[in-house]
């Protein structure tokens, strides 16, 4: 949810699931590299699976056979593709939040994405 928010630049998402990605045990330092599109080091391999193949596919709408492998290794194919179409799902509901304009909460304690 948070990769396909910052790579569909989505404010609202990100700030609905970046405080969460927290509390469930994401490292700090993981969200704001993400928010910032910067190098993520120490990623878990699972992490790393899930970040580098939403990275790719949104940016070039597509993935390679390595990132491609790497993913499936972790999450089987099941796995993958349940990963896959919610990246689509929360895409698709970025397009639309975007395009409506709806307005963060303003208690969110997450900074803005640099957009």
């Amino acid at each position: 949810m948070m990769v396909a928010a910052r790579e569909n630049d989505c404010q609202f998402i990100w700030h609905a699931h970046a405080p969460v990605g927290r509390q469930a045990g994401l490292k700090h330092e993981t969200v704001d590299a993400l928010r910032d599109k910067k190098d993520i080091p120490g990623l878990e391999d699972d992490e790393a699976a899930v970040v580098n193949y939403g990275q790719e596919f949104f940016r070039t709408r597509k993935v390679s056979q390595d990132t491609f492998d790497a993913a499936l290794a972790q999450f089987g194919v099941l796995g993958l593709t349940e990963l896959t179409n919610l990246m689509g799902c929360y895409s698709m509901l970025a397009f639309n939040v975007n395009a409506f304009g709806v307005e963060l909460p303003e208690d969110s304690p997450e900074k803005p994405l640099p957009v």
